[in-house]
């Protein structure tokens, strides 16, 4: 060990000269230019480098020297070292197998103690949560719901916690039944308003059927005044053609009578053609102006009755529509009200709901409290209001 040490004491010695002598050579070559081009310039720049390779190999012929026994020292040092650690494992390795061992029971049984109370711990939260899964469900869906719930037996799986989960169970019963009561209260209400809009649907069949039926009786009456009419026009008709049987009956009998005369008066026709003729032409233009005027009479008539059955039509279409107008404005103006009616009272009942929901699912909460204490005070005026 001390030749070892003396080496490197040697070696060090030895660096120390090779420094000393680092200042002059920098002194001398540091920085220098040397004209290389030419043979005397290349020879002092070859000089120069021999001058300063040669204490530059020196020291590393030194380190090599003095760094060989340090090696070997070294590694000798490191075969001993991997020795005694191999034989100190062979005596430890078996103790820290069992160490080992009870350590990963302990770890596994700390492992398997803190998945069981997670475990626990979120079925527990899963209790709490039931309620907001179960909003907006159907109340047969919530009865079914909360009935599981109370048959669910918590010995099975809660153990020391039973006490919270008992509290966690009884929370949400308590808000499923409040959802029950809601959800059934507001089935029975569409139930109602349903039966109320089939009933007004049937009332307004009724009416409906009772205001075709006045129309067809209007129509019946309406036809019947028209048939009367239409008879009244053809006995006026007839009345018409009877008078024109009647005239033209005349007629013939006064051509009978002229002929007659004319069969009588037949030797004297040569004298008396001119008066007889004037006479005839004169009866015919009266006839043709009385059959003429009895045409433009009953011609008349007859229009006056057509104009009075228009008439009477009219006013009944006007009178009908005028009634059908009224019901129908005021069946509109009754269904309006009634609907803003129904409207009103289904948003207050909403606004009640969702305001006790949110005191249920957040009135626990300290964020929420100051709220959730308002909305109890306004709900409880409003109850002992109504």
């Amino acid at each position: 060990m001390n030749t070892e040490l003396t080496k490197v004491e040697t070696a060090l010695t030895e660096f120390s000269k090779i420094e000393a002598g680092l200042a002059e050579l920098r002194a001398t070559y540091a920085g220098v230019v040397f004209p290389v081009t030419t043979p005397a310039g290349m020879k002092e720049a070859l000089a120069a480098r021999a001058a300063i390779r040669k204490p530059r190999y020196s020291a590393e012929e030194i380190r090599k020297a003095a760094k060989a026994p340090i090696l070997e020292l070294g590694r000798s040092l490191d075969a001993k070292a991997k020795y005694i650690t191999a034989e100190l494992l062979k005596i430890e390795e078996p103790i820290q197998a069992q160490i080992a061992v009870e350590e990963g029971r302990k770890e596994r049984e700390i492992i398997a103690e803190n998945q069981r109370v997670a475990a626990i711990t979120q079925a527990i939260t899963d209790l709490h949560m039931i309620v907001s899964s179960m909003a907006g469900k159907s109340a047969a869906e919530l009865a079914k719901r909360i009935a599981d719930i109370q048959e669910y037996d918590l010995t099975e799986w809660a153990e020391e916690f039973i006490p919270q989960a008992e509290k966690a169970r009884a929370s949400a019963v308590a808000s499923l039944q409040q959802l029950h009561a809601g959800a059934f209260a507001q089935e029975q209400a569409a139930a109602a308003e349903a039966k109320r809009i089939a009933d007004e649907k049937a009332d307004f069949e009724r009416n409906k059927k009772e205001l075709e039926k006045q129309r067809a009786e209007l129509e019946a009456r309406a036809r019947a005044e028209f048939d009367r009419m239409e008879v009244a026009r053809q006995q006026e008709a007839e009345a018409a053609r009877a008078a024109r049987a009647k005239i033209e009956e005349a007629e013939r009998a006064s051509r009978a009578a002229i002929e007659a005369q004319e069969r009588e008066a037949r030797q004297a026709r040569a004298k008396a053609d001119k008066e007889a003729l004037d006479a005839r032409l004169t009866e015919e233009d009266r006839l043709r102006s009385i059959r003429q005027a009895e045409e433009q009479r009953l011609q008349a008539e007859a229009d006056r009755i057509a104009k009075e059955r228009r008439a009477v039509e009219d006013a009944q279409r006007r009178e009908r529509e005028a009634v059908e107008a009224k019901e129908k404005a005021e069946r509109d103006a009754k269904y309006e009200a009634e609907r803003q009616k129904r409207i009103r009272e289904n948003e207050i009942k909403d606004g009640w709901a969702q305001l006790s929901g949110f005191v249920r699912m957040y009135g626990h909460l300290a964020e929420f409290k100051v709220i959730a204490d308002l909305i109890d005070d306004f709900l409880a005026e409003e109850r002992q209001a109504a």
